[in-house]
């Protein structure tokens, strides 16, 4: 949401930009497919800036653009790095970068955890940094390929103000970098193990088996980590603090999210609407994506009370 209370959306499909009035009238597009100034081939991650700058990464061209808030074209840069995926900006106009990782399979049937290296961009000075080491997804080997293993854990992160936030959510703990890499701070609730059960397993195998989108070979699963994670998502608001979605498999609802201040302190607990995706929170709305029971897509603004 822009500061005039304009709605922007990156879709991906149209591969365009999308301008709605806070009441869902539709305005303009910009963009469209191609790779001339201001076109996307595969556009996955918009940010926004200060003065309502509009940042679009195209993963397939390896391409910044950048838009003022009423859409205009203002240019476009190159990240130098190796195979990057920019996944946030922070607040000194650097971009967090999500290194690809390559997968091993292991003796067992399962793919093995490599390490990861979140590295930082400065597009003014055309230079990275390291931030932090993380863990790769947890993965199987399947007849069709390799693929999440069921349960399976994994790092979480978000770009937070000027602060890099990452966690291993088999774990209930959050660290904080500063943007040269030095670790500031740890973060962590209680939180008890959940085992997985065989319950859960034919749940998922009767959820899976009906969604045309799975492969076979992830449909027919059998094997499944021990232990559920313990939170699936990280997203840093407008005013600082950063919240945290405890996880719950697709067909479990609703979903709760954890909200932790600037100083780390937990202040309250959220119970998000069913099949409601966040995509931003502000300091007075949460605006997110809905499906209904054809699966039909909708944005949809909430309101937000912060007295707590």
């Amino acid at each position: 949401m822009l500061s005039n209370g304009t709605i922007v959306l990156l879709n991906a499909g149209t591969q365009e930009l999308l301008f709605f009035s806070q009441s869902g009238e539709y305005r303009r597009s910009v963009g469209g497919q191609g790779r001339g100034p201001g076109e996307f081939v595969g556009p996955d991650w918009l940010g926004h800036g200060s003065g309502d700058t509009l940042f679009v990464w195209d993963t397939r061209l390896g391409r910044l653009s950048i838009f003022s808030g009423e859409g205009k074209f203002l240019t476009s840069s190159r990240v130098l790095d190796q195979l990057p995926t920019v996944r946030g900006r922070f607040e000194d106009g650097s971009l967090l970068l999500d290194p690809i990782s390559v997968v091993h399979i292991s003796a067992d049937g399962r793919v093995e955890r490599d390490p990861k290296e979140y590295r930082r961009y400065a597009p003014r000075i055309l230079a990275t940094n390291d931030l932090a080491d993380g863990l790769s997804d947890e993965w199987v080997d399947g007849a069709g390929g390799p693929y999440s293993l069921p349960f399976g854990k994994g790092d979480l992160f978000s770009a937070h103000g000027m602060a890099f936030v990452v966690g291993d959510n088999g774990t209930s703990v959050l660290r904080y970098y500063d943007l040269q890499g030095q670790l500031r701070r740890y973060v962590s609730w209680v939180s008890d193990p959940i085992p997985v059960t065989n319950e859960d397993k034919r749940n998922y195998s009767e959820h899976h088996a009906r969604d045309p989108r799975v492969g076979a070979s992830q449909r027919g699963t059998t094997l499944f980590a021990d232990v559920r994670p313990r939170f699936s998502a990280i997203e840093s608001d407008r005013t600082g603090w950063l919240w945290v979605r405890e996880f719950a498999a697709e067909w479990e609802r609703p979903e709760d999210w954890l909200v932790f201040d600037e100083d780390g302190v937990l202040r309250c607990r959220v119970e998000m609407p069913s099949t409601f995706s966040v995509l931003e929170i502000g300091e007075d709305y949460i605006l997110g994506r809905q499906e209904n029971e054809s699966d039909e897509e909708s944005v949809v603004l909430f309101d937000l009370s912060r007295n707590y």
